[in-house]
């Protein structure tokens, strides 16, 4: 039995890629250049709703919460497959599609790690949010009851202001009329004597 060598090709991420001779079924690397592809399409739709969730308020983040949790999912999952696929390869392949295995472990490390924290900031700011609202709400409502006491302050102010100029009138008005009945009862006195 003859064994042909394949021509494996692999991307890399300066762009050039790497390609192995190998002496392995070529499906079996057009499968891994699958899952590779899959891998990659998966962390970027990944990255793209984790900056989605980044500017995200409200109930809108929920659902977007649970497919980023969907999209890792599948991300481990597609390296596991990859992993499976790379233990039938010849060992030069092998090594170099490993180390590209430990790089997406990596990177879905940090993509899990990203999310994380979006996902703590969001639920933090729909806590904060609502009470927000609801702080606002009431702030409200206490610069309304405010202003309805100062109104009641200050009409009570000029209640007292006008009731005292009505008593210093009549303060005035009773010194006269003492004087109009003391001069007045002098002159009857006066006329009597």
């Amino acid at each position: 039995m003859e064994e042909k060598a394949n021509l494996l090709s692999l991307p890399g991420s300066d762009g050039l890629g790497i390609q192995f001779k190998t002496t392995q079924d070529p499906t079996m690397a057009s499968l891994f250049d699958a899952y590779d592809q899959e891998f990659t399409s998966i962390s970027q739709d990944i990255n793209k709703n984790i900056n989605e969730l980044k500017r995200t308020s409200g109930g809108a983040s929920g659902g977007t919460i649970r497919h980023i949790e969907n999209l890792l999912s599948q991300a481990q999952d597609l390296i596991k497959q990859m992993e499976v696929e790379v233990r039938s390869l010849d060992p030069a392949t092998k090594k170099v599609l490993n180390e590209k295995l430990q790089q997406y472990k990596k990177s879905t490390s940090s993509l899990k790690s990203d999310f994380e924290r979006a996902k703590e900031q969001a639920q933090r700011s729909n806590l904060i949010g609502d009470k927000s609202v609801e702080q606002r709400q009431r702030l409200l409502d206490t610069n309304d009851k405010l202003s309805r006491q100062n109104e009641m302050i200050a009409n009570a102010h000029r209640t007292v202001a006008e009731t005292e100029d009505v008593a210093a009138e009549i303060t005035t008005e009773l010194a006269r009329n003492r004087e109009k009945i003391l001069s007045s009862r002098a002159k009857v006195r006066f006329r009597q004597s």
